[in-house]
């Protein structure tokens, strides 16, 4: 095959994949945290096809900011014996900025604190609702409701 046809074939080989891959598809009910040159760039919020540049835009990551039900086992590390609670939890994604940065990973670190709380004081009342909900705003999460199973 001859050089040039071959490099005109890598060429637009490797152009049609770096489009591919700075093509974004926003759902409803979702919005997509953009950065530009690592730092926070745009949230966008319309649902849609978007074009990022590439090398400059990235997607950091496609929230999803409807109401959300989690179901939330905890086994109590003092009592391994006893059996675990189930916590059933509803929340909404208020300030996805903010739940993006706040943590690596800002539901598995509620989740973590909704824990902590359990085990510390062994019920939910009203204080302690307080409390995690508190947690949660510092996260970008609006916790709705909290129920044992």
């Amino acid at each position: 095959m001859d050089p040039l046809i071959l490099a005109i074939l890598v060429m637009a080989f490797l152009t049609v994949t770096v489009i591919l891959l700075s093509l974004h598809h926003l759902k409803e009910g979702h919005v997509m945290i953009v950065e530009r040159l690592g730092g926070f760039y745009k949230i966008i919020d319309q649902p849609g096809s978007y074009f990022l540049f590439p090398m400059i835009d990235r997607a950091i990551e496609m929230v999803n900011i409807r109401k959300q039900k989690r179901t939330l086992t905890i086994q109590d590390s003092n009592h391994p014996s006893v059996e675990p609670i189930t916590l059933e939890y509803t929340f909404q994604i208020t300030d996805p900025k903010l739940f993006v940065y706040a943590s690596v990973n800002s539901l598995k670190t509620f989740e973590s604190q909704i824990r902590d709380t359990w085990n510390r004081y062994r019920i939910l009342d009203s204080d302690q609702l307080d409390e995690l909900s508190e947690i949660a705003i510092h996260l970008g999460i609006q916790l709705l409701e909290i129920s044992i199973q």
